[in-house]
């Protein structure tokens, strides 16, 4: 049957199932469990206490209706309205918290697969999002004082957001995907298979180890490691600093992205791409660094057994060449430092390239195929 708790009345410990419970002027309500089929409505003057909304089971807050210390579990809703107010609230996995117009929801957290969605209208403040939860804010929200713990946190235009400046460490992103905002710092993070870290101007990764994806948008990685089937993007002002590709790894540099000090290792792969930029890159044997039309990169290192190419409209500056092939195509820009090599011996297949500023004195081939000079 229906519950109705009115002025000066209280409830302690209801479980709801496919029923209702009711909160009028001046009622209350502690530890009631909402469970499949059960709906609790809050209205004005109304007050739920940690409340434990469940599978199915879902929770409305209208106008001067207060829930405080709500827990969310797997697809237990809570709808905050015109005028409600949500405090204190956990969203747990698979859990979800909407903030309608007029809507208020104060100091919540939401962890893995957990969901808060800010319509147009609606305020949110003091979110901690943990790893795997989801802050959606619309065209027309608000939510201030968000603190990123490697959770997702999407803003469309017309948003209005701020960000505690925050840093945290070892977080492992499995399957998920995070945001680095303004004012944010992970140390230390992996970045694993399906995962992906969208770093934000302002945002600050350093040391990632990525075998998923990061998307530098504006924001800052350091030192960060690249591992097989691992990619970095750089793009919209984004910088790399000192970051490593190995064997199987791929760091794409586009348009106004900016890598510097890069080492591509055997195996690894690095291309700029137009309107990119790419300083101070080593390329070791077997790796690979393409620099294409309208990208630009100075100071490479070539060593024995890597490979560079130049392509029409690309720009390459201050190449070392120091045993490495360097492919050059013809309307490209290049330059090359003096260099000498003595002794340089190229195994069975290996090419080498010898170009303006560079001598090479001694080489040899060790194998039946030749050397290329």
């Amino acid at each position: 049957m229906p519950y109705i708790i009115s002025c000066g009345e209280s409830g302690e410990g209801i479980i709801l199932e496919n029923d209702s419970l009711t909160l009028l002027d001046g009622g209350t309500a502690t530890t009631t469990t909402v469970n499949s089929g059960g709906n609790m409505f809050i209205s004005s003057g109304g007050t739920a206490n940690r409340t434990t909304v469940n599978t199915s089971g879902n929770m409305f807050v209208s106008s001067g209706g207060i829930a405080d210390s709500t827990t969310l579990n797997s697809r237990g809703i809570l709808e905050v309205l015109s005028g409600g107010t949500a405090d204190n609230t956990i969203v747990n996995s698979r859990g979800i918290l909407d903030v309608s117009s007029g809507g208020t929801a104060d100091h919540t957290t939401v962890i893995s697969n957990g969901s808060i969605f800010v319509f147009s209208g609606g305020t949110a403040a003091h979110t901690a999002a943990d790893v795997g939860g989801m802050i959606r804010i619309s065209s027309g929200g608000t939510a201030t004082g968000i603190v990123e713990n490697g959770g997702f946190v999407n803003d469309a235009p017309g948003a209005t957001v701020s960000f505690v400046e925050h840093t945290f460490s070892g977080c492992v992103l499995s399957n998920a995907s995070a945001t680095l905002h303004s004012g944010t710092t992970a140390n230390d993070m992996t970045v694993g298979d399906w995962g992906i870290l969208y770093i934000y101007s302002g945002g600050t990764a350093n040391r990632a180890t990525v075998d998923g994806l990061i998307s530098i948008l504006g924001g800052m990685a350091n030192g960060t490691t690249i591992h097989s089937d691992g990619s970095m993007h750089i793009r919209s002002g984004g910088t790399a600093d000192r970051t490593t590709v190995a064997a199987g790894g791929f760091l794409f540099v586009y348009s106004s992205g900016t890598a510097n000090g890069a080492t591509v290792t055997g195996g690894g792969e690095m291309i700029v791409s137009g309107g990119g930029t790419a300083d101070s890159v080593t390329v070791e044997g077997g790796g690979e660094f393409y620099v294409d039309k309208d990208g630009i990169a100075a100071d490479i290192t070539v060593n024995l057994m890597a490979y560079v190419c130049v392509s029409d409209g690309g720009s390459a500056t201050g190449i070392l060449e120091n045993g490495g092939y360097v492919e050059i195509d013809d309307d490209s820009t290049v330059a090359f430092l003096s260099n000498t090599l003595s002794g340089l011996v190229l195994g069975d297949g290996c090419h080498a390239t010898v170009h303006s500023n560079t001598t090479a004195t001694g080489t040899a081939s060790s194998g039946p195929s030749g050397a290329t000079c």
